[in-house]
């Protein structure tokens, strides 16, 4: 057992460091470039407002296509696809000189992203059935505080070298660190495990498999398909918990810099904040949750956040500012963390992966036009009047915290317990 864990700790850690790029181009990278962006092709916040809605149409994309092949060619596989895709973005990002290059930049950020975060995900549920909310917190820790630890970092090298050489360092990071998370980062059943940790991995199953409560970890009593899942009540909820959390903290990545600037701060306040908590939520949220469960951890993770939106407009302090930014980004984070093992408590494990990745379509498709882009227009319309917009976002957590308290196992499967 000792030494199934220890595979088991190397191919999660292995994950989380696949993820810090990913969560740092996509969290960190675009909230501090927009500014730069905006002056120099002189463009307004509207355009500049589909940054992110192209960067999670990628990302809904390339984890749809990621969920479907990730179980037959593997992790690393899977990782080295992203990679490449991540490097050829930022090779690009050299070379931005009108608006649908940036586009096109935020597309492929995303579509790196979807090979990798989805994978990431299942693989360290996979290693630690029963944490499954440990695991995926410690991957998406990485993956969400990667932004919080890169944007003053990035910000000092575009200081000291200059937009260019900046990106040339973000590049050699990509190489590097997913080249070293290529070493560990598999699927159990394409590990090299003994017979003995085999059978080992089958008992915490199918204990977890006839564990029916809702407040501790537990396991779908089988397996769904996709087509099953997509005709549950569960599924739905989730789906637009997806959409409408999602809209909300996405839109605090692409407006957030915009929003500290405009009442006199440093962008890097807003969107520090906000990916620090969006990243240390993610490992608290989902150990909380495999205790307290999935439910009651996501709704109040998403009225936090409501509360965060609803009173930035009028505040001037960049403390209280700070504070609530970090609100959005615990309740974003969480919407993460959470999602993933609650999806293997619904529906199983063995077609994760393909189910997962359609529930993340309601982010990659539908909350990333909610959000960023309906955000960016209203900013527009209103004459960047924070006031209307926040307080829409804020109405987006609450759904999202109703959906998530509702969104539990079907009465009939746990009869069957």
């Amino acid at each position: 057992m000792n030494s199934l864990r220890k595979k088991s700790w190397l191919a999660v850690i292995a994950c989380a460091v696949a993820t810090f790029n990913s969560g740092a181009l996509f969290f960190g990278y675009p909230g501090l470039m927009t500014p730069y962006w905006r002056e120099l092709l002189q463009v307004d916040t509207g355009a500049t407002g589909l940054i992110m809605t192209f960067a999670c149409l990628g990302v809904g994309c390339m984890t749809l296509v990621s969920g479907r092949v990730h179980p037959k060619i593997g992790t690393r596989r899977s990782f080295l696809i992203g990679s490449v895709i991540l490097i050829v973005c930022m090779a690009l990002a050299n070379f931005i000189n009108s608006l649908p290059v940036v586009y096109v930049w935020a597309f492929l950020n995303g579509a790196g992203t979807g090979f990798i975060y989805g994978p990431s995900l299942t693989t360290a549920q996979h290693w630690f059935p029963q944490r499954r909310g440990l695991a995926t917190g410690v991957v998406n820790l990485c993956f969400g505080t990667a932004g919080a630890i890169m944007s003053p970092v990035y910000n000092l090298l575009f200081g000291s070298l200059g937009y260019e050489k900046m990106n040339y360092v973000a590049l050699a990071m990509l190489v590097v660190l997913n080249g070293l998370s290529l070493l560990g980062a598999e699927l159990p059943d394409r590990a090299r495990l003994t017979d003995e940790q085999r059978q080992a991995r089958a008992a915490q199953m199918e204990a977890l498999q006839k564990t029916g409560s809702a407040k501790g970890p537990t396991l779908a009593a089988r397996n769904y398909t996709v087509g099953e899942a997509l005709r549950t009540r569960s599924f739905w909820l989730v789906w637009i918990t997806w959409v409408f959390v999602g809209a909300a903290g996405i839109s605090m990545v692409s407006q957030g810099g915009n929003f500290a600037t405009s009442i006199g701060l440093s962008s890097v306040v807003v969107i520090t904040s906000f990916n620090l908590t969006n990243g240390i939520s993610r490992i608290i949220a989902g150990t909380l949750s495999d205790f307290i469960g999935r439910n009651a951890t996501g709704c109040f993770a998403f009225l936090l956040g409501a509360t965060g939106y609803a009173l930035l407009p009028f505040c001037g302090s960049p403390v209280l500012v700070a504070v609530l930014s970090a609100c959005v980004g615990f309740s974003f984070g969480t919407l993460f963390a959470i999602s993933s093992p609650l999806v293997s408590d619904l529906f199983g494990l063995k077609n994760y992966s393909a189910i997962f990745s359609v529930v993340f379509s309601g982010y990659g498709f539908v909350g990333a036009i909610v959000g960023p882009a309906l955000a960016g227009q209203l900013l527009k319309r209103t004459g960047e009047n924070y006031a209307v917009v926040f307080p829409i976002l804020a109405a987006f957590c609450v759904v999202g915290a109703v959906c998530i308290l509702l969104a539990r196992k079907r009465r009939t499967e746990n009869a069957e317990r």
